[in-house]
């Protein structure tokens, strides 16, 4: 009789007990903001910061746009840059879940004309 790896042990042994049994998904319930409205000088910027909740949803992919993108651009990773005069608000997105921030973008002394 052929001796069998413990690595050979180990696969069946994973394969059989792993078969058939998957991770509950933990869904978004809510997500939030750490700003939800703010005047932002045209040429500056600002980093919003979104928490999910449950901490340990399944979902931790946040997606941020912008309702006016040519008053403020919002990227990747939360950070708003205002271009011009207006206003906007800026979502965050995990799920089906959505959070947002307003956003008024007026000039500055640097901005005057």
């Amino acid at each position: 009789m052929k001796q069998l790896s413990f690595f050979s042990l180990l696969l069946a042994a994973t394969m059989f007990f792993g078969c058939g049994q998957t991770i509950p998904e933990v869904e978004v319930e809510e997500i939030k903001l750490d700003k939800t409205s703010v005047y932002l000088i045209v040429g500056q910027s600002l980093n919003l910061t979104a928490t999910i909740y449950p901490s340990n949803a399944t979902n931790q992919e946040i997606t941020w746009s912008s309702s006016n993108p040519s008053v403020a651009k919002v990227y990747y990773d939360g950070r708003v840059f205002a271009l011009s005069e207006g206003n906007v608000v800026i979502n965050a997105m995990a799920g089906n879940k959505t959070a947002a921030c307003e956003i008024r973008a007026i000039k500055g002394p640097q901005n005057k004309p």
